[in-house]
């Protein structure tokens, strides 16, 4: 859950104070407030889908070189985070195809049997790596407007 604060700032313009896991950022009130939010529950990547859809829309799905640096803003050094990317056609957990790729050299690497999800990680500077599903950690949502489609079945 993220708090907004509007301050005036020392310029006369206006700024938002966002608190976001216990860290003040400071932001002009012209610029839009983020559309990802970094969730720190450990889960495999369908208990992370699920939640994502019960309090945002869906895992997070990113279509651009700027909601990848969205993504990337919100992480800390040691973050590794579930995206919605995932299965055997790599689609996104909206439903949508991947157009935008930021996939780590050499990845994706594999099939497993439990399955192929992406993450992002911290320590490979924000490039995607795929790994089994069952893995837990914590997870990007996407909270925009986007239609949240029902859970797939394996």
């Amino acid at each position: 859950m993220s708090l907004h604060t509007v301050v005036n700032s020392l310029d006369g313009g206006k700024s938002v104070i966002k608190i976001n896991s216990q860290v003040w950022q400071r932001t002009s009130c012209d610029k839009p407030l983020g559309k990802f939010v970094l969730v720190k529950i450990a889960s495999n990547w369908r208990d992370a889908e699920t939640y994502c859809w019960q309090y945002y829309t869906n895992l997070a799905t990113i279509h651009s070189d700027q909601e990848q640096q969205d993504v990337w803003d919100l992480l800390t050094d040691s973050d590794i985070v579930w995206i919605g990317l995932g299965f055997d056609n790599w689609l996104w957990s909206d439903g949508s195809k991947t157009t935008f790729r930021y996939w780590h050299p050499g990845q994706p690497y594999s099939a497993t049997d439990d399955g192929n999800c992406a993450m992002v990680s911290t320590s490979w500077g924000g490039d995607w790596d795929d790994t089994a599903c069952n893995g837990v950690m914590s997870f990007m949502c996407y909270k925009g407007n986007t239609q949240i489609t029902p859970p797939r079945s394996k």
